[in-house]
């Protein structure tokens, strides 16, 4: 879901993900392959990068989603899985950001599975 709203957001609203989880910097780079992470993303092991966040919020949860205004003051926080593309298109507009992109469309390629045009 992330990766389709950066897309679709094209670069109106900007996206952080910050990997505090995995091992390595090699695991951190396949976990962004196998789900086809394109929006920018830092592997944060010793999770330095939250300490930003310090007074503001905590997360409590992997993954944690939130949302800054354009002042990068914390307005939301979702600990978890976030529920809907709306929960977070809402949330991203609440913050000051645009309207919710249309959802991307499947191509009659995509329908058909077929590539050969």
């Amino acid at each position: 879901m992330l990766t389709e709203l950066y897309d679709a957001y094209d670069g109106d609203v900007d996206f952080l993900g910050i990997n505090i989880q995995d091992t390595s910097a090699a695991n951190a780079h396949a976990f962004e392959i196998d789900r086809d992470v394109d929006y920018p993303s830092i592997y944060d092991p010793n999770g330095n990068a939250l300490l930003a966040f310090t007074g503001r919020t905590a997360p409590r949860a992997t993954p944690t989603t939130l949302v800054l205004d354009e002042d990068g003051v914390v307005v939301s926080l979702i600990n978890g899985e976030i529920p809907s593309r709306t929960t977070l298109t809402d949330l991203v507009e609440d913050a000051g950001g645009p309207p919710a992109p249309p959802p991307a469309t499947a191509t009659s390629e995509d329908a058909s599975g077929s590539t050969d045009g």
